[in-house]
């Protein structure tokens, strides 16, 4: 027997009938019925108002069976579509039941009613009833479980981002000491040339200029940081360049502390459709990986390349070392299962795990990593790239 995420003492059904016949014989029928152990509890409705009332006052109602003509002829699809618009409602599933199936034939009600059965009254034995109720939990089992793998999923992103949040900020502390010590060295200037009566409205204006360049590039680095820790609600069209160039923004100190060079070529605008900041996720934990092995090896000349291209409607995104590669007993695919880490206790193994599910769920995209002769390559590829200019 499958497990579920949401285990209630009872599964709650709902029974929407204006016959007292058919609700005493449906509850009679299921009496007994049980799955994972758990039996059911019958909540009675015999109008749509009142169905609606009973389905506000229990959210995880798993099942409802629901008579068509009640008090209107079609007040059992009218409580569907409340159902699944009004409530947006889509795990419920929904057993339509009519002792008049000629006049709403089922081919019909199917195709216009988000409904996951039809049944006809007189067909509804005790033995149909079992099927069509455990075939009912069953479906809602499966959308519970997708609905928590995929709040998991998100939520392993997320704390993806938390983990690496601390070396963040103190790669920001690193690339805000520069600045700080010129603005400093700005001020001191600016008291002497103010003391010694030299500070005319030439070397005003350049100490000015000089103190907001450094106060940009401050705000500039917070902006981006920003930018990666804030969850995009939404799809959206980003320049695939622009977002990388962020990414260098945010690691420059902490690479070059490290002498690793880095260089990022396009060969031209691509821009993608999806969620920017998970992107930014993704390419950071390759990053990150390359600048681990680059600094505990001490290569001398360390580098980050990262060239974009298009071939065929696909972005190609190639970022490649020279750390002298990855265990072939790794590759091609072991590298990116789950909490496998080529960094001893220091690692999670998660990093590159989340950037595979990334690549390939929320871009429907692919990505391998290869061994070069200097090195390893993470390849990159995402289909349905256009070609152009974000407007501000």
């Amino acid at each position: 027997m499958r497990d579920c995420c949401y285990t209630p003492d009872k599964w709650d059904v709902l029974i929407v009938d204006n016959e007292i016949d058919i609700l005493n014989v449906t509850k009679f029928a299921l009496f007994n019925f049980k799955y994972m152990d758990k039996k059911l509890n019958l909540i009675n409705a015999s109008s749509k108002a009142e169905a609606m009332e009973k389905l506000k006052a229990n959210p995880n109602i798993s099942v409802a069976f629901i008579d068509i003509i009640m008090e209107e002829n079609d007040s059992g699809l009218k409580l569907v579509e409340y159902i699944r618009k009004e409530l947006n409602n889509y795990k419920i599933r929904l057993v339509i039941r009519t002792g008049q199936p000629g006049d709403y034939p089922e081919r019909k009600v199917i195709e216009k009613y988000e409904i996951n059965d039809y049944k006809s009254k007189d067909e509804l034995t005790e033995d149909e009833l079992f099927c069509t109720m455990t075939t009912a939990i069953r479906g809602y089992c499966d959308l519970i479980m997708l609905e928590y793998y995929k709040e998991l999923e998100h939520q392993l992103i997320q704390d993806s981002k938390m983990s690496s949040m601390g070396e963040m900020i103190g790669m920001i502390a690193h690339q805000w000491q520069q600045p700080l010590n010129l603005m400093s060295l700005i001020t001191g200037e600016l008291e002497m040339s103010h003391s010694s009566n030299n500070l005319d409205v030439f070397n005003f204006e350049s100490f000015i200029n000089r103190t907001y360049n450094q106060i940009h590039y401050m705000s500039q680095t917070i902006n981006d940081f920003r930018g990666f820790l804030k969850p995009d609600r939404e799809k959206k069209l980003f320049n695939v360049k622009k977002s990388l160039e962020s990414i260098f923004t945010i690691l420059d100190v902490i690479l070059k502390q490290k002498n690793i060079k880095y260089a990022l070529n396009s060969e031209n605008n691509y821009l993608l459709n999806g969620y920017e900041t998970e992107f930014k996720q993704a390419v950071i934990n390759i990053i990150t990986n390359a600048k681990d092995v680059l600094s505990e090896k001490i290569i001398e000349k360390g580098f980050i390349k990262i060239n974009i291209k298009l071939i065929n409607n696909e972005i190609i995104i190639s970022i490649k070392d020279n750390g002298g590669g990855v265990d072939k007993r790794l590759l091609p695919n072991k590298l990116f299962e789950n909490y496998i880490t080529t960094k001893g206790l220091k690692g999670t193994g998660m990093g590159l795990y989340i950037t595979k599910h990334v690549i390939e769920n929320s871009f429907n995209g692919k990505i391998l990593c290869k061994n070069w002769k200097r090195g390893a390559e993470f390849i990159i590829k995402m289909p349905n790239v256009k070609v152009g200019i974000i407007s501000d």
